[in-house]
């Protein structure tokens, strides 16, 4: 089993937010969230959910899709079976649990990231998910001829405007993906050496800055 699951399209997003709400399930979708309950026919919904509450989640949610569903991806804190990302956490696992524990609602639907965690995480997403895939470039000019950029997010400008609504806003961030890395690695959200290991399988860019 994978962490895609679908969301009954009879019911909506709106619906499955609020049985999450009334199940009291401790989670957080995690980005692109702003336009939710709306979901755009390309996208999904990333969501982090508790340990704990992994089964109830999954409860809500179909592995099988019919026509009209909404594909989502369900991440528990420590990547539990089912819940993984390429068979480990999707995050590392304490920061993840701030993640959650730091949660605000927004317009009374649905649970987020708080400012800083929502642009460290998406910072997370697009350094070590995403690579040179994210569209960043990179500090290296002989590396930017393998940076691709994305159609669907402008992760870079995204990134600057998050970085100005978080309590990091008066850094003098450079939007590069060696920069972001020490950034990430001095508050702790750099992966561990395997994780770096694991994921450069399917990142590019984290070849060959740590194991080129």
């Amino acid at each position: 089993m994978t962490h895609r699951r679908y969301i009954d399209g009879r019911r909506g997003v709106a619906g499955f937010l609020e049985t999450l709400q009334e199940r009291e399930i401790d989670y957080v979708v995690l980005r692109w969230f702003e336009t939710l309950p709306h979901v755009e026919p390309d996208e999904d919904v990333d969501i982090l959910v508790a340990d704990e509450d992994a089964e109830k989640l999954a409860a809500c949610v179909s592995v099988n899709r019919r026509s009209k569903d909404i594909p989502c991806d369900i991440y528990s804190v420590s990547g539990l079976p089912g819940t993984d990302h390429h068979q480990g956490s999707y995050y590392p696992a304490a920061k993840a649990r701030q993640m959650l524990d730091n949660a605000v609602r927004v317009n009374g639907l649905v649970r987020v990231p708080a400012a800083d965690e929502h642009f460290l995480s998406l910072s997370y997403h697009a350094v070590y998910h995403k690579g040179y895939l994210s569209g960043i470039p990179s500090e290296h000019s002989e590396r930017n001829a393998k940076v691709v950029v994305p159609k669907d997010h402008d992760y870079r400008g995204i990134l600057e405007a998050l970085q100005g609504q978080s309590s990091h806003a008066s850094l003098a961030l450079s939007m590069t993906l060696e920069c972001l890395d020490e950034f990430l690695n001095g508050l702790g959200w750099r992966p561990d050496p395997d994780t770096l290991k694991r994921l450069s399988k399917r990142n590019q860019w984290i070849g060959d800055n740590f194991f080129g």
